[in-house]
């Protein structure tokens, strides 16, 4: 039905976001549908409001971490934690490289 990685500019402006991940979070992908499908399974799509591209599967959140961390920049360092900002969607979060966790919450909050 469509060619490429996820359905076209008419689905995506006529679809609906049905799960922003955590909600407080400045994601830039969001899970939509299209409530004008013809058929289920091309439904619902991911859609990046940063890169404007859409695609049927979940995107890989370790890369898009990864991906985050690198085009951004650090603040300030909190013990093991360091404050990281990311100008991309204009927010902030947190990495502790001594245990591999990336968040969005303060660990001291």
């Amino acid at each position: 039905m469509y060619a490429g990685g996820g359905p076209g500019e008419v689905v995506h402006k006529r679809s609906v976001n049905v799960n922003h991940l955590e909600t407080n979070a400045p994601h830039e992908w969001f899970f939509m549908e299209d409530p004008e499908a013809r058929d289920a399974k091309f439904a619902k799509f991911w859609y990046n409001s940063v890169s404007s591209i859409t695609q049927w599967e979940e995107p890989d959140w370790d890369a898009e971490w990864q991906l985050r961390r690198k085009r951004s920049r650090a603040k300030q360092e909190f013990g093991d934690w360091v404050e990281m900002f990311d100008p991309i969607v204009d927010a902030v979060f947190y990495i502790n490289d001594r245990f591999d966790k990336i968040q969005w919450k303060s660990p001291y909050a």
